[in-house]
């Protein structure tokens, strides 16, 4: 949004120096990146890239503090390639009533063997990156009668019924008398990939998963690839992807924040 203005009026990046991680003598330091441009009214036939100590002349620096571009990567809503297209992970609206920890899960499925069917692992962004296993209720309308006629269920759902129509939120009322479906849910059973939202800067690639749809459901902290190929798990799990991502993509701190 920014820099399209810049480039309108005829600026242009003269300087800078990428990012790094501010400091000073406090005992808690504030967890602030920081970079350093400097804008002038007009091209210049050299320009100072700083970056790890070192000093490069270039022809022009981008907005992304890349030498020799001046390239902006905008925003668009559909997919320009031919790979599968790239969505949200799976929304509860629940107030963790459709969330079980492992313990949970460990717990339920021993005093209720029969509805273990009910419950599929549910995967974000840190239980996949920490090896992490929660669960959630995934009620098809096939066993919603076998999910109501069990006591922990059945109050477990009352609540996100009672939960969603208090709610001040449009997409949660409309979903107050379906309180055993998410409210939303691309989620299909064929193979899926999870994609995390934000994952370490230390990384040296991005780290995706395979999941099968008939027994994981992706949840809404990460964004996912639903009928998934072996193509797009490559693709998004390589180095020249990681190179992109490492260029363009959002951050929060000095960490990656990924988004379709």
């Amino acid at each position: 949004m920014l820099w399209p203005l810049i480039y309108d009026q005829g600026n242009h990046i003269q300087f800078a120096h990428t990012s790094f991680t501010w400091s000073n003598l406090a005992t808690h330091k504030a967890a602030v990146t920081c970079i350093i441009l400097g804008i002038s009214a007009g091209p210049q036939e050299t320009c100072t890239l700083f970056s790890d100590g070192k000093a490069q002349q270039v022809s022009c620096i981008g907005p992304y503090l890349v030498p020799g571009s001046n390239t902006i990567v905008k925003k668009s809503n559909s997919p320009i390639h031919s790979l599968s297209r790239m969505d949200y992970g799976n929304k509860p609206t629940d107030g963790g009533n459709l969330i079980l920890s492992d313990a949970e899960y460990e717990l339920f499925v021993s005093n209720y063997p029969d509805c273990r069917g009910l419950l599929r692992q549910y995967v974000g962004s840190r239980d996949y990156i920490n090896g992490m296993r929660r669960f959630c209720f995934w009620i098809e309308e096939a066993s919603l009668s076998l999910a109501l006629n069990n006591p922990e269920v059945a109050e477990r759902l009352d609540m996100v019924r009672r939960l969603r129509a208090e709610s001040r939120g449009q997409q949660a009322n409309d979903h107050a008398e379906t309180p055993h479906r998410f409210v939303f849910a691309p989620h299909t059973d064929n193979l899926g990939i999870v994609v995390p939202r934000h994952f370490s800067a230390d990384r040296t690639h991005m780290t995706v998963g395979l999941v099968k749809g008939s027994t994981h459901v992706i949840a809404d902290s990460a964004t996912a690839i639903y009928d998934a190929t072996l193509v797009d798990f490559s693709i998004l799990s390589s180095a020249l992807h990681m190179a992109w991502v490492d260029a363009v993509a959002g951050r929060i701190k000095y960490d990656y924040r990924y988004s379709s």
